[in-house]
């Protein structure tokens, strides 16, 4: 992680003293690798692919994108899981990077992104749980105001505007620290 911070933060100072016209594409192609949406974007639309040919199909390819059991959902449950897993991603790979960046510039968008993925790899039972649990408090803690934002994003989208009335309903449910 201090490599990572020392790295962008060294690339920031440096890019403060660059001209205008270089700075901003520079930035942009070292922003641009601390989004990831696009590999989710094609997972979930596989769900549903899979999903018009068999229940099975659908269940196996939703096991691919979420930690939870897929055996006994129907196929409303699958589509819900993989929306939900879509939009809980939309926060961790474009908003919260895209916050962070705009809070504290490229070093504060590589740590967030550093905590999301450590939180991935190592978030779960096993040899590395020591280090899961730290990433994973630190993943909740810098996802506290960008998954609130992604909520309210969400919430607007839509033609009755349904989002809203969903996510108060959720929020008392998230195990999250909020």
């Amino acid at each position: 992680a201090a490599i990572v911070i020392g790295a962008y933060a060294c690339v920031s100072i440096l890019l403060a003293e660059c001209p205008f016209w270089l700075a901003v594409p520079v930035t942009a192609l070292l922003l641009k690798p601390l989004f990831a949406v696009r590999m989710l974007l094609e997972e979930v639309a596989s769900v549903e692919r899979a999903l018009r040919e068999d229940l099975a199909g659908g269940r196996g390819r939703l096991s691919r994108i979420v930690s939870r059991d897929t055996t006994r959902l129907d196929a409303g449950e699958v589509r819900e899981s993989a929306l939900e897993s879509l939009a809980e991603n939309l926060s961790d790979s474009v908003v919260a990077p895209l916050f962070w960046f705009a809070l504290l510039g490229l070093p504060g968008a590589a740590v967030y992104r550093f905590a999301n993925t450590a939180d991935a790899m190592w978030g779960y039972r096993g040899k590395w749980e020591w280090a899961g649990k730290f990433a994973a408090r630190a993943d909740d803690v810098l996802n506290l105001v960008p998954a609130r934002l992604t909520a309210l994003a969400l919430s607007l989208v839509g033609r009755d505007r349904p989002g809203a009335h969903a996510i108060r309903r959720r929020c008392g449910r998230r195990d999250g620290p909020g």
